[in-house]
């Protein structure tokens, strides 16, 4: 009888050892993800800063497999990759699609700062572009009205667009 309640207690700080030991491993484990999550985070932004979106994206993701619910991590994936997008969009002259990505960049709630710069300068290119050919097509428009075809060809040739 001595010897089962000897079984008993020590059986009852082998579980507090167990405890206490599932707790340290927890707290550790869940201390790596978080360093892996902010690790990622800052990468991510890092190479931002060196426009590099590929990579980006990529640690964004990883930021979101440590974290799958944080809206930081959405946050900046989803500005990232419209930012892409958009200057993919761009360099295609798909200017319509190339607006409208921008402006998701722009529209994204808690994201960078510096993306949203730089769609600010697609949209303010898009705009020039867009003023000069009205420009450019009205003064052709006038040219061809009053008869001076040759002038209307040149001057509808020699403006890039």
């Amino acid at each position: 009888m001595v010897e089962t309640k000897k079984c008993r207690v020590g059986l009852q700080h082998m579980k507090k050892y167990v405890m206490i030991l599932a707790v340290f491993l927890l707290v550790g484990c869940g201390n790596a993800s978080e360093e892996a999550y902010n690790n990622a985070i800052q990468k991510g932004l890092d190479v931002l800063g060196s426009e590099n979106y590929a990579k980006a994206e990529a640690y964004f993701e990883m930021a979101l497999d440590e974290k799958p619910d944080d809206q930081k991590a959405k946050a900046y994936l989803d500005q990232t990759r419209a930012y892409n997008e958009a200057q993919e969009s761009f360099d295609n002259k798909d200017f319509e699609t190339a607006k409208a990505k921008a402006e998701s960049v722009i529209n994204v709630k808690n994201g960078s700062e510096g993306l949203v710069t730089k769609a600010e300068e697609i949209l303010n290119t898009i705009e020039t572009i867009s003023t000069d050919f009205h420009k450019g097509y009205k003064e052709a428009t006038q040219l061809s009205d009053s008869g001076k075809l040759d002038s209307c060809k040149q001057g509808i040739i020699y403006r890039k667009f």
